[in-house]
Parts: C-alpha cells; structure tokens; sequence
C-alpha cells in the first residue's frame, strides 16, 4: 500500500520516542500520564500490528515503564485524516494483535496495558463516537444493560487538532518539528500555503533550523508539502526559511525542492511504464509524464496558474513534456517553462 504523505512526515516525527513522549504526555490524562515513566519510553521494534489483518500497520507503538514499577504499558499512537465511526474497531483489533504477539514471546506472563491513542487532523470536528461499546447494537434496558459487562468495552483517546487552537498547540511543552508539524496537520489542504504559514511561526523554523537533534527535518517537511501543498510556491517558501535562517539554508530548500521534483519525473516514468502494460507501453508513459508534469506545475507555481497550461500540457507530446520538465527545475516564472 502507497504511503500517504501525513503517514511519512507523521512517522519521521513521531517515530522518535522523545516527540511522542510530549504529544502522548499532552494527550493522555494527567492521572495516566503520572503512572509513565516518558523518560524510558521507547519505540516497540519489529511490530507489524495489522499485517495479519490484511491491511496497514498501526502507526506506531511504544512501551514504557510504569512509574515506581517494571510493569510495561504500551501506547498505541494513530493518526487519523478522516472521521472514522469505526475507528474503536479497528484499534481493538490492533490491540489484539499486538497481545497475540506478547503471548508468543512472554507465555505464561500478563498481558501489558495497551492505551490507544488518536491524533486527528480533519478539517472538520470528530462526530464520531470514541467508546468501542457503541458500535454494538443492543435491546433497550434493562436488558442491555445485563449484557454490558459481559462485551468488551474501551474509549480510545483523542487529539483533535481542530478544535485547538494555533495558540493552544504552540504552547504545548513540545520542540520546534512535533510543534510545527501538528500546525502543519492542522491546517492541511490542497489550497494551503504553507510560505504563508511559516511566515505567522518564526520561531518555530528557526527553531528547526538550529536544532542539530532533528537531521532530515527540512528534507521530510519539504517533501510533504511537495506532495500535500499544491498552493505552495517553493520559491516563497524558500524565502521565509531566507528570513529566519539565512542565504545557506534557502538553498538548501530550492536544491532539495528539484532534487524531489526529479525524483518525482521517475516515479511518472515509472507509472507511465506499469500502466503500459495494459493499455500500451508508450501511451501508459505519456499519460504518467503528463500528469506529473501537471501537478509539478501546480505545486511549482500555484494552482490557478498552472491552469492556463493544462490543455497544453494534455496535449504535448513526450519530447515535450521532457523539455518542459526540465525547465521546471530553473524557471523563476511558469511562463519561462513554456517559452518558446
């Protein structure tokens, strides 16, 4: 299965224990948070929790132990794009999974308390419920009431970004990447422009910038709004980041922007070639060719301006679409793309 751009930048973040410890630190209740140790938290290695199921991984998963004790909790840590009303479900069955693998390796020993947790980045409230007990369907009391205690039961916890505000998430105990990361997931979309973003959180790209702890930060965040900011301008982008952080750094941006730009023109090969197969090799890679050019110019230059140019760009042949491609990487304007 593809990996969906929040899926990376949330992995490349979170995935390091001392971020999770402050965003699961914020979300948990202050009297469960007490019994973990965060200091000792530590990411779950090799744990492919819903491959049995035939579908994704969970996210990620830690353990910790409890405060004052050798007991391990794990913390079950997803995020969620949409409103799912099957979300307790799906983390149950998660949660089943990771004990039959406890099982395996600790037979005879208790199962570790597992605490599902869920980070949401919608751009609408959660509607759904977070108690897996309201999934089922019982009678009216007093007779559902009898089987209660006789059905699993659990509430997930929830972080929905939506109803935080900038100020809230900012004021959240958190470095510089997980606090401008769950900013970025907040306020995600195809007409975002993060240059416009950045400019309102100074601090916080500064912050990344001088922060050696967090090598890959600008190559993972470029990478996402390259591939989730299609009202970006790298160019404006890259001028914020000037701001802050000095000629050196901008570069780095343009640089890594066309590097991921070429990048992506193989990837189109390379669709264009597999969708061949079918339907014609040549015809598969010119329509991958003419797609990704598409979205490059988009993401490139706006949006509304790539518009004009797209019956062009439907319409070029492969020659062309590789010249435009290339010039892609130095055009200062889309009309210097298409010149000539």
């Amino acid at each position: 299965m593809s990996v969906h751009p929040h899926d990376h930048l949330f992995k490349f973040t979170f995935g390091r224990p001392e971020h999770a410890a402050g965003a699961l630190r914020a979300l948990l209740p202050d009297a469960v948070a007490r019994q973990i140790d965060f200091s000792a938290l530590s990411a779950v290695p090799g744990s492919p929790v819903g491959e049995s199921l035939g579908e994704r991984r969970c996210d990620l998963l830690f353990s910790a132990p409890q405060a004052g004790s050798p007991t391990l909790i794990h913390l079950l840590f997803e995020h969620q794009r949409t409103v799912s009303r099957d979300m307790a479900f799906r983390l149950l069955r998660y949660q089943v999974d990771i004990w039959s693998q406890w099982t395996r390796s600790h037979p005879g020993k208790h199962l570790p308390p597992v605490l599902p947790c869920v980070l949401y980045h919608g751009r609408r409230r959660w509607s759904a419920s977070t108690r897996f007990q309201d999934l089922i369907q019982l009678g009216p009391e007093p007779g559902a009431g009898a089987m209660r205690p006789h059905l699993p039961d659990f509430s997930f916890l929830l972080d929905d970004l939506s109803r935080r505000t900038d100020a809230e998430i900012a004021a959240r105990a958190l470095a510089p990447l997980p606090t401008l990361v769950l900013l970025m997931f907040k306020h995600a979309g195809p007409q975002t422009d993060y240059a416009s973003l950045f400019e309102a959180w100074p601090g916080l790209v500064r912050g990344i910038g001088q922060d050696a702890s967090d090598p890959g930060a600008w190559t993972a965040i470029v990478r996402y709004i390259l591939s989730a900011g299609e009202a970006t301008r790298i160019d404006a982008l890259a001028r914020v980041v000037e701001t802050e952080l000095g000629p050196e750094t901008k570069e780095v941006i343009v640089t890594l922007a066309d590097r991921l730009f070429a990048e992506g023109r193989e990837e189109g090969r390379e669709e264009g070639r597999e969708e061949g197969r079918e339907e014609g090799i040549e015809l598969g890679l010119l329509q991958g060719q003419r797609r990704l050019l598409d979205r490059q110019l988009r993401l490139r230059f706006g949006a509304e301006q790539a518009e004009s140019w797209a019956a062009a760009v439907a319409e070029a042949d492969a020659a062309t679409l590789e010249h435009w491609a290339d010039r892609i990487l130095s055009a200062a304007r889309l009309e210097d793309v298409f010149e000539g």
